[in-house]
């Protein structure tokens, strides 16, 4: 009696092709279904042509019992709000910063081109004021330079002369009332007579000296001689730009058959400023 065909599904087991080892995972994959085994007592099995070949799964990592599952990176909560707070920080920075470097900008600017247009109005009204012959209005007066002072002492000034502060060698020259810079009159008095000349004869006790002829503006332009004493100084301003101090020394007596003057004259040459004042 022939054996009996066994069922479809059963027989032999099918030989298994070698599977290639999935990368990063040693674990074979392993088929989807188990093979049955023949009953006991049956004969030899027959291959079954319908049969299907071991299914390869996808490799998986192999997980370890105990290691831990590595999750994927989670975003933080608010970082996409904090970037965007920064962003618009910086960009408020950024305005301020650029805005401050225009302002500043243009304000140098601005003062730049101010104290150009000062200078150039300056620069006119002086080159006007030179053309005039006068000075810049507002101008400081310059400060005049330290005078030497030359001395001369003893000269016997007679009435009807007069002395030129100007001269290197000052003496007595004739000549009176013919604008003069200091003369002495057959009046009995000395006179500036030049334009803008003056005297100022200074108090008892009082110390001449450049200044002090400077400072003070008593101005008169003739001073009696028969009211002074040996010793009195007399402050002398030439209209040319001279000052002088005269030391009155003393005057002819009586019997002498002229009349003059003996003073001691010290001169500070081109010392002052043309124009000073006078009073009668």
């Amino acid at each position: 009696m022939a054996p009996a065909t066994p069922p479809p599904g059963f027989g032999p087991p099918v030989a298994q092709q070698p599977t290639q080892t999935a990368q990063p995972s040693p674990v074979p994959p392993q088929p989807s279904y188990q093979v049955p085994h023949p009953s006991q007592g049956h004969g030899p099995a027959q291959a079954n042509p319908h049969a299907y070949a071991p299914t390869q799964m996808p490799a998986q990592s192999q997980t370890y019992p105990g290691s831990p599952v590595p999750q994927a990176p989670q975003r933080p909560e608010g970082s996409g709000k904090r970037r965007a707070i920064t962003a618009i920080a910086a960009a408020l920075v950024l305005g301020v910063v650029a805005g401050g470097t225009l302002y500043f900008l243009l304000k140098h600017n601005g003062k730049e081109e101010q104290a150009g247009g000062s200078t150039s109005g300056k620069r006119t009204s002086g080159t006007t004021g030179n053309h005039n012959g006068g000075e810049e209005a507002g101008s400081k007066p310059s400060i005049k330079p330290q005078a030497k002072p030359v001395e001369y002492k003893g000269i016997n000034l007679t009435a009807g002369y007069h002395l030129t502060l100007g001269d290197d060698d000052v003496r007595p020259q004739q000549g009176e009332d013919g604008g003069y810079e200091l003369s002495y009159d057959t009046g009995g008095y000395l006179d500036a007579e030049t334009t803008g000349g003056s005297l100022v004869l200074l108090d008892p006790g009082q110390e001449g000296s450049l200044e002090a002829c400077r400072a003070d503006t008593r101005f008169t332009e003739t001073i009696y001689l028969n009211t002074v004493s040996k010793g009195r100084q007399i402050c002398v301003t030439t209209g040319t730009g001279h000052m002088g101090l005269v030391t009155i020394q003393g005057l002819s007596g009586e019997e002498s058959p002229s009349k003059y003057l003996t003073l001691d004259l010290t001169v500070w040459r081109n010392a002052a400023g043309s124009g000073s004042s006078s009073g009668s």
